[in-house]
């Protein structure tokens, strides 16, 4: 193991929003709510900062169409991250990425330990990647290079 090259400066909780639906039914002891059951979406925003990279990452979970998923939740962190030991070229795609799943796995700690104590039991966010933004960054890049010319 060795120590990364994009270095998470600080993370910051914007907004948590975790509401009960009164309708739902408790789920037993030690059984996490079920995500397919839920309608699940996130946004990540870059933002370029003097020095550093930030990224605003939001979270939504609702139940949509089922009546099974228990909690209406809304997460927005934002984290700060130093990637200059990288080549400039390398920067933002392993902010995106790797800054992304930082921030979601802080997310799902902070998801987990509040729902703990909640009526309808645990949630902990389902296992998710971030790759895609890395390649729509640089398929927007390569779109900028040809209308420049």
């Amino acid at each position: 193991m060795e120590p990364s090259r994009l270095k998470l400066l600080a993370y910051h909780l914007k907004s948590l929003q975790i509401s009960p639906y009164e309708d739902a039914d408790a789920l037993p002891v030690g059984q996490y709510a079920d995500f397919h059951l839920a309608e699940f979406s996130s946004e990540v925003q870059h933002l370029e900062m003097k020095d550093e990279g930030s990224e605003d990452l939001k979270l939504s979970v609702s139940r949509g169409e089922s009546q099974s998923f228990p909690y209406a939740i809304q997460l927005e962190a934002v984290g700060i991250f130093n990637a200059s030991s990288l080549p400039h070229e390398r920067q933002i795609p392993l902010v995106l990425v790797n800054g992304a799943s930082m921030l979601y796995g802080a997310l799902r700690e902070v998801l987990l330990m509040l729902t703990q104590r909640c009526m309808h039991g645990p949630v902990m966010l389902p296992s998710v990647h971030f790759v895609q933004l890395e390649k729509d960054y640089l398929q927007s890049q390569a779109v900028q290079v040809e209308s420049s010319h």
